[in-house]
């Protein structure tokens, strides 16, 4: 007679109740989770594929930042910052000032947005439920799944110390976990007065609390971000909002000049050199400073030995950080797309002189007279009889607002959320967000890339076409893309000149296509160059545990499991880990990563089976049964993390 509801047998082949069998049962369990597939990118059968083995080489080393011609001493990697605090002590007028315009309030504690209501949102294609609450005057936000009856089931209540933005368009929330920056699922809108859905997050499988906050990310946030290790998920916040030294460098030479004295080179016409004044930067390095945040396209990548926030005022951006845009989509309404619209204008264009602080002053609030002022700042240029409308039909329609009509504010790709447009031209009566059009996946360089080398132009464009195959983007997925990719970083490493980034991504498109060998190889090449837990070796480490795990090498698998886990806040991570651990017999480690991937997100379907097992096999069957009856739970709802793609 066949037994209906089989004990997992131990490895021996002897009496239940030993550890479960789990080479039989990870088929199943991983389809539980939700399918290995999603997590490890492909799902292609393994391939063998033995390739020569690459020469591996460090790169050449990119050149440390005193060679750079400037004239401001502070854009050395002598200069040190020091604050704006610091700053404040002699230039009080000027941080007060700065304090209350938008960079100023970029972040700060949630303590200062108390007063917003409390107030539950219903994500119904998620069938999830948040609530913004105050527990002790801290805000909280709480996450639920609704089940079909109707009943609850928590999954998380977490104090929100962090507010991000300056309340123009809204606020959104990080919460602090085990030394990890998470986004909240909220998010306030000013405009419609109430808490909704955070952007990107309004889909039926949203993250939940699982998004970790990178250092690349909340860069553009914050004032001074320090990451620790070189992982881009943890970090210290040495200043919250945008402050001065991030348009005009570091302050440790100025300070040091004018409080002991220490002689430093100043100018014939005693001008001081120890602090970058971005008035005095030609055009294109004065818009370095603004483009850090406001020059976004599709994909991005970091120069050679370099990272985005080691860019300095007074340098220029492309040495430090590339960016590349959909060809015919570089100029749409975008939130952050400011840069790249002005770029397009006929005004730019054609004037030598116009930038970003043409019309924004960096140290005060627009004045109240907006209309008068960005009249004039058009009249430079343009004749009054210049535009097609008669006086007293602007008057009536606009107030005779000259950016009410050329420059209106428009949806953009963040709902709830409108931004003035900064292409200056001709727009619709009736703005609209622009319709997403198709691209043949070609990327275009958004900045000049002359000053780099032939090598160094290859290398940012082929990881910027690996991003794109790596984005939801259909255009990345074009075989003529992927073709292009590999064959710019593989031209590249044949000139000695691949570098982890470049490794990494190359062991991301050999997996893709199943070359598991050679993904293999390259994953290694990234593990012995980068000792640091960057993007480039959490990818590698990836790649290998999705090989030995599943070729069924546990023991091997054990070990970039065990770095990913600590490098990172996420759940699959713990998942596989606790897997592994019961393959190779390790029963209370496999509780434990199993437990640490519940803890990040409560509503896998898979972890609460696996541990169900584990605990049948012991008898422990009440804990088996709760396991059992909350893997049973969650089954029917899609929103889980086990079936998202990584943030």
């Amino acid at each position: 007679m066949s037994n209906t509801n089989p004990q997992p047998q131990p490895p021996d082949g002897s009496q239940p109740g030993g550890p479960p069998r789990w080479g039989l049962l990870v088929a199943s369990l991983l389809i539980v989770a939700g399918g290995l597939s999603v997590w490890w990118q492909s799902t292609a059968p393994v391939q063998r594929w033995n390739p020569p083995a690459p020469t591996i080489q460090p790169p050449p080393a990119p050149p440390p930042l005193k060679q750079w011609n400037s004239p401001f001493l502070n854009t050395t990697d002598a200069a040190a910052y020091v604050g704006s605090q610091r700053c404040g002590t002699c230039h009080a007028n000027q941080q007060t000032q700065w304090s209350v315009t938008s960079h100023g309030r970029t972040m700060r504690d949630s303590k200062h947005t108390s007063t917003l209501p409390e107030s539950i949102v219903d994500h119904r294609m998620s069938r999830r439920r948040y609530r913004s609450h105050y527990d002790l005057k801290q805000l909280h936000h709480t996450e639920s799944v609704v089940q079909s009856d109707g009943s609850e089931q928590r999954l998380h209540d977490w104090p929100m110390p962090l507010r991000v933005g300056s309340g123009n368009s809204g606020y959104s929330y990080l919460a602090r976990q085990n030394g990890f920056l998470v986004q909240s699922p909220l998010t306030w809108y000013t405009l419609r007065q109430a808490w909704d859905m955070s952007p990107g997050y309004d889909t039926a499988h949203q993250m939940g609390f699982q998004r970790i906050v990178s250092h690349e990310c909340i860069s553009c946030h914050a004032g001074q971000v320090e990451t620790i290790n070189h992982n881009p998920f943890r970090m210290n916040i040495r200043e919250q909002a945008i402050g001065c030294e991030r348009c005009h460098g570091p302050g440790s030479l100025h300070v040091a000049h004018h409080t002991a004295g220490t002689p430093l080179e100043i100018e014939p016409d005693g001008r001081d050199l120890t602090i970058v004044n971005p008035a005095r930067l030609e055009r294109h390095l004065q818009e370095a400073i603004c483009h850090q945040c406001h020059l976004q396209g599709t994909v991005h990548t970091a120069a050679r030995g370099r990272d985005k926030t080691d860019f300095r005022p007074g340098l220029p951006l492309e040495d430090f950080h590339l960016e590349y845009g959909l060809h015919n989509q570089i100029s749409e309404m975008t939130i952050v797309g400011h840069a790249n619209q002005l770029q397009s204008s006929p005004c730019y264009l054609q004037s030598s002189r116009l930038t970003c602080v043409t019309c924004h002053h960096p140290h005060a609030q627009p004045p109240a007279n907006r209309v008068d002022q960005v009249r004039s700042i058009c009249l430079d240029c343009h004749q009054q009889a210049g535009c097609r409308l008669e006086l007293a039909t602007r008057l009536k329609r606009s107030n005779n607002d000259c950016a009410l009509c050329h420059m209106p504010k428009s949806p953009t790709e963040v709902p709830h959320v409108a931004f003035t447009h900064h292409r200056i031209g001709l727009h619709p009566r009736t703005p609209t967000a622009d319709a997403p059009r198709q691209s043949s996946g070609t990327l275009i360089a958004l900045q000049d890339q002359a000053r780099l080398s032939d090598i160094d132009r290859d290398r940012g464009l082929g990881l910027a076409l690996f991003e794109l195959f790596r984005s939801p983007s259909a255009a990345g997925k074009s075989r003529i893309a992927i073709q292009r990719a590999r064959e710019l970083l593989q031209g590249v490493e044949r000139k000695g000149a691949a570098d982890p980034p470049v490794y990494a991504a190359l062991a991301g498109l050999a997996m893709a296509e199943s070359k598991t060998d050679a993904a293999d190889e390259y994953a290694q090449h990234v593990l012995r160059l980068e000792p640091h837990p960057s993007n480039a070796r959490i990818d590698a480490l990836r790649i290998v545990a999705n090989i030995r795990f599943r070729e069924q090498r546990f023991t091997e698998a054990l070990i970039p499991l065990r770095e990913l886990s600590s490098a990172r806040r996420n759940a699959r991570d713990w998942f596989y880990l606790g897997l592994c651990q019961q393959n190779c017999h390790n029963t209370p480690q496999a509780l434990t990563a199993l437990k640490r991937s519940l803890d990040i997100d409560p509503a896998q379907q898979g972890a609460h089976a696996a541990i169900a097992a584990i605990y049948e096999s012991q008898g422990r069957l009440a804990e088996a049964k709760r396991h059992k009856r909350l893997a049973a739970r969650f089954g029917d709802n899609q929103a889980t993390s086990s079936q998202q793609k990584e943030p």
